[in-house]
C-alpha cells in the first residue's frame, strides 16, 4: 500500500515522506502556474494536495518537521509568495469568524488519529484493536480512554503512532469536558 516500514526510523521517514513531499511541491507548481483565484488554490489544496497525505496519516506518525514542511508547501502556494497575508490561525477559521477554512496537514493528522481510538472504541471486531490493547497494556482499555485518564499510566514502550493518537484523544475529551 506504499508504506514503508523498517527499524531504521530515518530511512522509513525518508521512504515514506520525501517521495510524496516532492510530488506534491511540483503539483502545487504545475497548478501555480494556471493562476488560480485566492478560493481555487485553497480548494486545490484541500482536494488534491492533502488528500494524497490522508491514508498515510491514518497508518504514521507524522514528525513535526514533516508537518511543517507540507504546511508551508501549502500556504506559499496559497500566497503565492513566502510572505503570507493573512495569519494561519485565521485563514484555517470558519467563513464567518472571517476565515477561509483552510484545511492544514496537522488537521489530517489529528482527526486520523481521533477516528484511530473511534474506531477502536466502536463494537466492531477486528485484529488490529489487539494489537492497540498490548502495547497500551491496560486491562479495560475502552473503560480507560473513556474516563478521565492519566497519560503518564500509558508505557514508555508504546508505538508512537498510538501514543500520540490516546494523547490527542485525551486532549479532545479535555477541550470538551470545558465547554
Amino acid at each position: 500500500l506504499g508504506i514503508f516500514f523498517s527499524h531504521d526510523y530515518e530511512r522509513a521517514e525518508k521512504a515514506n515522506f520525501d517521495d510524496k513531499i516532492g510530488k506534491l511541491e511540483r503539483q502545487l507548481h504545475w497548478w501555480k502556474t494556471r493562476d488560480p483565484t485566492l478560493y481555487g488554490r485553497i480548494l486545490i489544496v484541500k482536494s488534491l494536495a492533502l488528500s494524497k497525505f490522508n491514508f498515510l496519516a491514518s497508518v504514521l506518525h507524522f514528525p513535526d518537521h514533516i508537518v511543517k514542511s507540507i504546511n508551508r508547501l501549502i500556504f506559499h502556494f496559497i500566497w503565492k509568495s513566502n510572505n503570507e497575508k493573512v495569519k494561519r490561525d485565521v485563514m484555517i477559521q470558519n467563513y464567518n469568524d472571517g476565515g477561509y477554512k483552510v484545511t492544514t496537514i496537522d488537521m489530517i493528522v489529528q482527526a486520523n488519529q481521533i477516528d484511530l481510538i473511534k474506531q477502536y472504541l466502536s463494537p466492531s471486531d477486528a485484529d488490529w484493536k489487539y494489537a492497540l490493547e498490548y502495547h497500551c497494556r491496560k486491562e479495560n482499555l475502552p473503560i480507560f480512554l473513556q474516563s478521565n485518564f492519566d497519560l503518564n499510566e500509558l508505557p514508555n514502550s508504546m508505538p508512537i503512532h498510538y501514543r500520540i493518537a490516546v494523547k490527542t484523544w485525551h486532549k479532545l475529551k479535555y477541550i470538551n469536558s470545558k465547554n
